[in-house]
């Protein structure tokens, strides 16, 4: 069952509603700017131009807070505008994003909380940024290239309710649970809809002012829904197959202050993930008339020898071809892993480090997916108002569906991503800097693709305006 954008914010605003009458009211607005040249802004291995865009962030940070109750709200729109890279690909968007949280204390001892998260975004900046597989047109049409589609939306809407009890100072007791349902505005491709649910309890406990123990159980469950429509398929179609993931798990959390200086986050535990999905075992290429023709045929099997030699003389061969007489079986998945996420953060005189390491399960378009990252960043304050920043990130993503035949889109993605740059701080409120970004993606296809990119921004932080009631 699905649910309208604007059902759990309106649920989130009556929750709170009555308790916000004597609160107090803010609003901060904030807005940035970039202006950019990228070598290969859709990650293709295809003959590309470097392209030269503007990308456009404003939104406002809304709050509203009384004794007993507090609640944010966030709404972004980002507007991107980009030259063609010649090959007549649009790469020009308009993404919107909405954050809210709230909170309620009824009384000393129960305190209930709510979240939403709505975002429109192309598959780049959704799929691969959060998951890491995505659909790549060398699945459809090419399987000598590589090319992140951005030329599709991923919609998705999350929203859940927690509430906790407090037994004591030190002890108190949360449940909680979410609800996301992702759907894609093309429907002709790999990538499947999908709904996920999850629950979680979690025991907090306050060992001291600087450390604290979080042991939590969870169990979720993720409803993909294919999108696609199956043409010259043998035997069964994939929608008359099961379709399902589910898994639970367990984590314990220790947070601790070593000093004012540097906090640690170190989590450790363990899943089950079981599943069911459509498990493409063969498929022949259709061939475009060109092809066919040195061919001296129209149909070639994925795993024909002479395919191998005939896209080593010519890697477009498979150019503009389709996938026909697809065979499925009922595939299964069921096997178990680590969670993991630990970070530290430490703060010098005029410095501030960042570093994470962390393996998660996550649900995603092609199934569910076990994503190991790590990053690390810094900031530091050349002067009172100049500072330097560098981030690093890479991350590694595989698909739990182990014995799927690639559908469309990767098993399994090594990325790295590299920025580096400047800040002058104009004003309290403005902001002018520039760097360089690197983006690599490396797909078990074996074609990886690179982004240089360099930038220069402009960012508002704005002013926070306040009204006491």
């Amino acid at each position: 069952m699905r649910v309208k954008a604007g059902s759990p914010l309106l649920l989130l605003a009556g929750m709170l509603s009555c308790q916000l009458n004597a609160a107090e009211y803010a609003v901060t607005p904030f807005a940035n700017a970039r202006v950019q040249a990228d070598t290969n802004k859709r990650l293709t291995t295809e003959p590309h131009d470097t392209v030269f865009g503007t990308i456009i962030d404003a939104g406002a940070l809304f709050t509203a807070q009384s004794e007993t109750s507090f609640l944010s709200l966030s709404p972004k729109l980002t507007v991107s505008r980009f030259t063609d890279d010649g090959n007549n690909v649009d790469q020009d968007r308009e993404d919107y994003f909405i954050d809210a949280t709230g909170s309620h204390r009824l009384n000393e001892r129960v305190t209930l909380g709510a979240f939403l998260n709505f975002a429109n975004t192309g598959v780049i900046g959704s799929e691969l940024e959060d998951q890491g597989l995505v659909l790549f047109e060398s699945g459809l049409t090419s399987a000598g290239t590589t090319t992140v589609n951005e030329s599709f939306s991923r919609k998705t809407i999350s929203a859940g309710p927690s509430i906790t009890y407090a037994f004591s100072e030190r002890d108190s007791l949360r449940l909680g649970g979410s609800y996301t349902d992702a759907t894609y505005d093309r429907k002709d491709t790999l990538l499947s809809d999908y709904i996920y649910y999850s629950v979680n309890v979690a025991w907090i406990r306050q060992l001291s002012e600087t450390d604290q123990i979080i042991t939590s159980v969870f169990a979720s469950k993720q409803d993909p829904e294919l999108n696609f429509q199956v043409l010259n398929s043998v035997g069964p179609s994939p929608q008359s197959l099961q379709h399902q993931f589910d898994e639970i798990g367990a984590t314990v959390a220790y947070v601790h202050s070593f000093s004012e200086t540097l906090t640690g986050n170190f989590s450790v535990g363990a899943r089950k993930t079981k599943g069911d999905f459509p498990d493409l075992i063969d498929f022949d290429y259709f061939l475009n008339p060109q092809s066919a023709a040195i061919l001296g045929g129209s149909i070639i099997n994925r795993s024909d020898p002479a395919l191998a030699v005939l896209l080593a003389l010519d890697p477009q061969f498979l150019k503009d071809s389709s996938i026909v007489n697809r065979i499925y079986r009922q595939g299964h998945t069921d096997n178990t892993g680590l969670l993991l996420d630990l970070s530290l953060e430490k703060l010098f005189e005029r410095t501030t480090v960042t570093a994470s390491l962390s393996r998660a399960s996550l649900p995603s378009g092609s199934g569910v997916t076990e994503r190991d990252e790590l990053s690390l960043t810094a900031i530091h304050l050349l002067s009172d108002r100049l500072s330097a920043n560098g981030a690093f990130r890479y991350f590694s993503t595989q698909s739990q569906s182990q014995e799927t035949l690639s559908q469309g889109f990767n098993q399994s993605t090594d990325q790295i991503r590299l920025e580096a740059g400047l800040d002058w701080r104009m004003t309290e409120f403005w902001t002018v800097g520039g760097g360089y970004s690197f983006y690599q993606i490396s797909p078990d296809t074996g074609n990886s693709a690179d982004d240089h990119a360099v930038f220069v921004r402009v960012a508002y932080n704005g002013r926070k305006y306040a009204i006491s009631r």
